[in-house]
């Protein structure tokens, strides 16, 4: 059925066509008979302008999208086709409604002004909004750093110096900052110092860094020990009135 439609809808268009290239009836009487031979129709270039004309044409379904000609369904569904195309426009505009942001929000947010509210109220409102962005602006002006301090980190230029100048001063800067990363690289920590005081771990697989790590451990306790059991005894303090000298001490 659709393809009917869209066969008819076309031979229309040639008919439409032919009308406009044929002469009308007043035309033909007031224009006097000429020969064939003597004003010959380029036929090729009629048949190619129609085609060019065919081809630039807006697609069927571009035309039944924006509802200049039916689709091909009958006309007992076409109610039902416009029924469903208002349901499926109503439920756009109904969700497009949830979404849109809350009332009070857009009142807070001073886009837009509360309703019901006296004239002097929303001038007050919109008056101390004003003064507190005032307020933060001068804040921000006051804090933000001085222009010789941005001059001095290279963010902005000095005005009024020459590019050469600037150029130079660029090289300069780059130079003095090799220079100090060079330094700073030649005096850090060596690696195996890091990894002796145990800030940085070894190159080595997850588990074997543990089996190393409980390995220190063990070695730290073992040390921990022999210090312990190296220590004097009592009797030995004693004798040298290490002892006593503490216990006369906590006596007092």
């Amino acid at each position: 059925m659709e393809n009917k439609l869209y066969a008819a809808e076309e031979r229309r268009q040639w008919f439409d066509l032919a009308l406009l290239l044929t002469p009308t009836m007043a035309q033909a009487e007031t224009t006097p008979h000429v020969a064939i031979d003597d004003h010959p129709i380029d036929k090729e270039n009629s048949r190619k302008d129609l085609l060019e004309n065919l081809q630039d044409r807006v697609p069927r379904d571009d035309l039944i999208d924006k509802n200049i000609i039916r689709g091909g369904l009958p006309a007992s569904l076409q109610p039902q086709a416009e029924d469903l195309k208002q349901n499926l426009a109503k439920a756009q505009l109904y969700h497009s409604l949830e979404k849109r942001e809350d009332k009070d929000d857009l009142i807070n947010r001073n886009i837009i002004h509360q309703t019901g509210a006296p004239d002097r109220f929303a001038q007050q409102a919109e008056s101390l909004a004003k003064e507190k962005v005032k307020k933060d602006l001068n804040q921000s002006l006051q804090s933000r750093s001085d222009k010789q301090e941005l001059v001095d980190k290279n963010i902005i230029r000095q005005p009024g110096v020459p590019d050469r100048f600037v150029q130079q001063a660029d090289a300069l800067s780059k130079e003095k900052l090799k220079k100090d990363l060079h330094n700073n690289l030649q005096s850090r920590t060596d690696k195996q110092d890091l990894i002796d005081k145990n800030i940085i771990h070894g190159e080595l697989p997850a588990d074997k860094q543990a089996q190393a790590d409980q390995l220190k451990i063990n070695l730290a306790k073992q040390q921990l020990k022999r210090n312990l059991e190296q220590r004097p005894a009592a009797e030995e303090l004693e004798g040298k009135g290490v002892q006593g000298a503490e216990a006369k001490k906590d006596d007092k």
